[in-house]
């Protein structure tokens, strides 16, 4: 390396177009096909294990309602189809606001972040409170705050 960075190389299939890279290789899309792209390791070890490790389980878990659909697995990396948000730190930097306006999301009380302030203004912590507490909830079967009344809560 000699104090430069080390280069990689990506083979990727003809008719296709650099989008992003992503952390286990780089994403290509089809020319012509908005709806389809693929994943490809560069000629970084790990990153080809890592995808090979991916190839291995969408042949375990196969189509599933909850995962992107995997088209097509092949030499090159995996064919999948291209998310209707794209990737999700892209979609929440975008907001989920309509009109350009900002968004809303209500949270039950046993769930709302501690902070008021939280709840209003910044909707992403206030999400991952709430994510938090439906973790706690379903490890421990029994809801963050208990069984103190809700009007207490909130």
């Amino acid at each position: 390396m000699d104090g430069n960075y080390p280069v990689y190389h990506v083979k990727y299939p003809s008719g296709t177009i650099f989008l992003k890279a992503g952390r286990s290789g780089a994403i290509y899309t089809y020319l012509g096909y908005s709806t389809k792209l693929i994943k490809v390791p560069t000629t970084n070890l790990r990153l080809i294990q890592n995808i090979e490790i991916k190839k291995r389980v969408y042949n375990h878990l196969g189509n599933h309602p909850n995962i992107i659909p995997c088209l097509c697995i092949n030499d090159y990396g995996i064919q999948l189809e291209h998310a209707e948000h794209g990737a999700i730190r892209e979609y929440f930097a975008e907001g989920s606001a309509i009109d350009n306006k900002p968004f809303m999301v209500w949270t039950e009380s046993g769930f709302k972040h501690p902070n008021d302030d939280e709840n209003e203004h910044t909707m992403i912590r206030a999400e991952l409170y709430a994510l938090g507490s439906t973790i706690y909830e379903i490890i421990t079967s029994s809801q963050p705050y208990g069984k103190i009344e809700e009007w207490i809560i909130y």
